[in-house]
């Protein structure tokens, strides 16, 4: 089935708007046509990404549903374009979009900005001999909420039920930047180390004060 390039266009751009089936019945053709018709109009439409004078590129994981799993995505860090996608999220996904770079392509870029993914670490110093890896800050502080209630756990497990009370939601305390916490927090905090009887209290209110340090430091090349 064949059709006019304004009646492409004009579903195209109503897909922005509606679902493929709702213009699927208004137009009288199959929601998969939709989608087919809006690809190829996105195809003939968008340019080609500018790959070259890349100084900085940012990779990320994206969950597009059951279906269609992950997807890699590279992005120009300083104007936001998207530069390639592709499925999966191991490290061959990311070892094709350096292997569509010229030579001179790739002496352009400096530096890379990643999750704390191993694939993405793996693809960048396997493709690059010298190149600067910044980790995005929002996996960072994943990870450290996630060591900060493993320790939680921990230090929970056997303790008697006074101190069970103690440790009683103080996750958000422990995890806040000294310099937020007001009168109230630091007083709660204070008193919950000093009362309770496990060291590890103490001990998490120091991994938060030096996970900070290192958030606001400066990032460092790999």
């Amino acid at each position: 089935m064949h059709f006019t390039r304004s009646f492409m266009q004009t579903v195209s751009a109503e897909f922005v708007y509606a679902p493929a089936e709702s213009l699927g019945y208004k137009y009288g053709i199959d929601a998969s046509t939709v989608r087919r018709i809006d690809r190829e109009v996105l195809r003939q439409s968008q340019p080609e990404p500018t790959k070259d004078g890349l100084e900085s590129i940012v990779v990320d994981e994206k969950y597009l549903g059951p279906t269609c799993g992950f997807v890699t995505l590279v992005v120009n860090a300083r104007s936001g374009e998207p530069l390639y996608m592709a499925p999966g999220k191991d490290r061959t996904a990311l070892d094709g979009f350096f292997k569509s770079l010229s030579a001179q392509q790739r002496q352009s870029i400096h530096c890379i900005g990643i999750d704390r993914g191993n694939a993405s670490l793996a693809s960048a110093l396997a493709n690059f001999s010298d190149i600067r890896i910044y980790y995005a800050p929002y996996h960072l502080i994943a990870n450290m909420n996630a060591v900060v209630d493993k320790m939680r756990r921990a230090a929970i497990k056997g303790d008697s039920y006074a101190d069970l009370q103690l440790l009683k939601n103080s996750r958000y305390l422990l995890l806040k930047s000294p310099e937020n916490l007001d009168a109230s927090g630091e007083g709660k905090l204070s008193w919950r180390a000093i009362a309770s009887s496990t060291p590890l209290t103490l001990s998490k209110k120091s991994y938060a004060r030096s996970f900070g340090n290192v958030m606001n430091a400066s990032p460092r090349g790999q």
